[in-house]
C-alpha cells in the first residue's frame, strides 16, 4: 500500500490537534512523517521500504511529504537533510532518523527498540 501524501497544512493540523483520539494514529498516538524530494535516489529507496512496512504493519500511521512544499515544518522541526523520517507522539517530535538502513532497522526504531 503506497504511503499517503500529506501537505504541510495537513501535518500541522494533525500536530496541532495532537492527533489524539484518532483511531488511525493507534492507541499511543504515535505517527510518522517521511520527508523526501522526488529527485533523490535515496529518498525513493526509503519510500519503497516504507511502502513495504506499511503493508506489513497497516496499523502504523505513516505519511510522506515533499520537503519543497513544507518550509515551516523544515524550519520548526529543524530537518537537517533528506530523507528524514520523523516520529511524532501526540503531535510532538520524539525522534528523527536520517539513515534508514534496512526494513528491520526501521521497524525496530518505530517500535522504540533503537535510535
Amino acid at each position: 500500500m503506497p504511503l499517503q501524501e500529506w501537505t504541510e497544512a495537513e501535518i500541522l493540523r494533525r500536530a496541532g490537534e495532537g492527533d489524539a483520539g484518532t483511531e488511525k494514529s493507534g492507541a499511543s498516538g504515535v505517527w510518522f512523517v517521511y520527508f523526501y524530494t522526488p529527485f533523490c535516489g535515496t529518498c525513493k529507496v526509503g519510500l519503497r521500504m516504507l511502502d513495504i512496512i506499511s503493508a506489513i504493519r497497516p496499523e502504523r500511521r505513516i505519511g510522506k511529504c515533499n520537503i519543497h512544499f513544507a518550509p515551516k515544518l523544515t524550519a520548526w522541526w529543524q530537518i537537517e537533510s533528506i530523507p528524514c523520517l520523523i516520529k511524532l507522539e501526540r503531535g510532538i517530535v520524539r525522534s528523527k532518523r536520517y539513515r534508514l538502513g534496512g526494513i528491520d532497522d526501521v521497524l525496530g526504531w518505530m517500535n522504540g527498540e533503537s535510535n
